[in-house]
């Protein structure tokens, strides 16, 4: 099973050409599932019509989407998360995060969006969030992440952007439930996944539980012509069962 995740950094311009290669770079790699995060409807832009449904359009992708953070209720404006797949879910599941009163850098409400897909007869739970930009606030949804997976036991991958680096208290919290760190597991060099032209730190991740990683490396990380995907590096990995090797 082939894993991509991606901040996709909302509409900012120049979107058309950002899409574009957004499009490619899935078209390109084939995954079978991608979490997107930062996605938004907007009415200003395509009618409303929301970013993951114009990258699943452009993919060919079942669509999966859920609001975590209202700007404007009329005219609507919105940003959430997106899982894409190429099969449809068997369930899905919104966890809404708790936000932490006081916290100034918690002001965005954040969610857990999750699916489960069958892959080799075997259901896998994907998990796709964007947590906050306070370590307090991080800490505390990556405990919610773990009730998750408590509830939902089985073969799971946590996919997004943490804002967190991995030394943080968010991913010891994370990793002492079992979740294994791809990057960790079989990366290579530092793994800086944000800023995607000059990347300094890793806060994007791809973290699994009853799930072994092969092989895994970022993607967008090349412009065109000035132009980067997105402000995050994505990270691809290919991921298999216990026991069992990519065919």
């Amino acid at each position: 099973m082939r894993l991509l995740t991606l901040n996709i950094w909302n509409y900012t311009p120049p979107w058309p050409a950002r899409r574009s290669l957004i499009v490619e770079t899935i078209l390109a790699h084939d995954p079978d599932v991608v979490a997107l995060q930062e996605t938004r409807h907007d009415f200003r832009f395509e009618r409303g019509r929301s970013q993951g449904q114009q990258i699943a359009d452009l993919t060919g992708r079942q669509l999966i989407e859920a609001t975590a953070q209202v700007y404007w209720p009329w005219p609507r404006v919105d940003e959430g998360l997106t899982i894409l797949t190429t099969t449809p879910p068997e369930e899905t599941a919104v966890v809404r995060l708790r936000r932490l009163s006081g916290e100034k850098a918690d002001e965005n409400r954040r969610i857990l969006l999750a699916a489960s897909i069958r892959c080799a007869g075997r259901l896998v739970w994907i998990g796709n969030t964007h947590f906050s930009l306070s370590s307090a606030a991080r800490q505390a949804n990556a405990g919610e992440i773990v009730h998750f997976a408590h509830e939902h036991p089985g073969p799971l991958a946590i996919m997004g952007d943490l804002n967190a680096e991995p030394n943080s208290c968010a991913l010891q919290v994370l990793q002492n439930e079992g979740l294994v760190d791809v990057w960790d597991a079989v990366g290579a060099g530092n793994g800086f996944t944000y800023a995607s032209s000059q990347p300094v730190r890793r806060i994007d991740y791809i973290l699994l539980r009853d799930l072994v990683a092969q092989r895994m490396l970022l993607v967008g990380n090349e412009d065109m012509d000035g132009v980067y995907p997105s402000d995050h590096c994505g990270i691809l990995a290919d991921v298999t069962f216990p026991g069992d090797s990519l065919s």
